[in-house]
């Protein structure tokens, strides 16, 4: 099972904690939780713009709980990390694709431990959406909303972690479709064509 994951959490540096955490498998079943318990001395002015502030939770009835449903939790990690290990239950052997991730998965595997705690059923390899970006010849810092708004509409405000969780989801969805679909139905193609990579890097809006 593929399943996306984003996170917001209070800074790019090694003591960062996490603020939210969403995830959203490919049959859409998602989790999404915010922490209550993350270091509010490293909150800065710009995460409580446009993080904080954008937290949903108690709010959540206002939100498109995708097709299938979303479980909201808020709390303290420990509990966080409970009731996700029970929901990742439900799901087979799992693959987690995220974006830019070289926070996010650090924090990921520290609510459980370390990359060696991880649910035996989950691949400690992930698999990085701007990695296969670059692979493409997309600009990898490309406006996300940008792309997913191609094909679809996403709800929410960027920088909370279910609708970026949702917006990179979008983008793989759209790239793995595209890739079966091509000549000779074979996805290896899809990372030798560079015809993908011009048309959407032409018609994607680049941030400033």
């Amino acid at each position: 099972m593929k399943m996306f994951m984003d996170m917001e959490f209070t800074g790019l540096h090694q003591g960062a904690t996490p603020i939210s955490l969403a995830l959203r498998a490919q049959d859409g079943h998602e989790f999404y939780a915010e922490f209550t318990d993350y270091d509010q001395a490293q909150i800065n002015p710009w995460l409580l713009e446009n993080v904080v502030k954008n937290l949903i939770i108690p709010d959540r009835q206002t939100q498109n709980a995708g097709p299938i449903g979303t479980a909201f939790l808020k709390g303290r990690r420990d509990a966080i990390t409970f009731r996700l290990s029970a929901w990742l239950d439900l799901f087979d052997e799992i693959t987690i694709i995220g974006d830019c991730l070289a926070y996010d998965w650090v924090l990921f595997c520290e609510l459980f431990g370390g990359a060696r705690q991880l649910p035996g059923h989950m691949n400690y390899i992930p698999i990085d959406l701007s990695t296969v970006l670059a692979i493409n010849g997309i600009d990898p810092d490309t406006s996300r909303e940008g792309m997913a708004g191609q094909w679809y509409t996403i709800p929410g405000t960027p920088h909370n972690a279910l609708h970026d969780v949702r917006v990179i989801a979008a983008i793989w969805d759209f790239l793995e479709y595209d890739s079966q679909h091509r000549t000779n139905r074979v996805r290896p193609n899809f990372f030798r064509d560079g015809q993908i990579a011009e048309a959407l890097s032409s018609e994607a809006p680049h941030d400033d």
